[in-house]
């Protein structure tokens, strides 16, 4: 996995999705589990919506996937 940075609560960032307007949608590591961020700000480094509790990072991604902007 690569890491894209951390988030403002110090989360490490595994994936980055960027629609074709520059949106961005990411995957963050948490102590036991995973979250999605949709509409994630690299410069504020938080996000719109968040989504919790994916138990792998395989499930958190394709979530990510399927609620990133189209």
């Amino acid at each position: 996995m690569r890491n894209y940075g951390k988030t403002y609560q110090g989360l490490d960032i595994t994936n980055m999705l960027t629609d074709r307007y520059g949106r961005k949608t990411v995957v963050a590591k948490r102590k036991n589990d995973y979250c999605v961020g949709k509409g994630y700000d690299k410069n504020r480094k938080c996000w719109s919506q968040g989504y919790y509790d994916f138990s792998s990072h395989k499930k958190a991604l394709n979530f990510a996937k399927k609620v990133s902007y189209k």
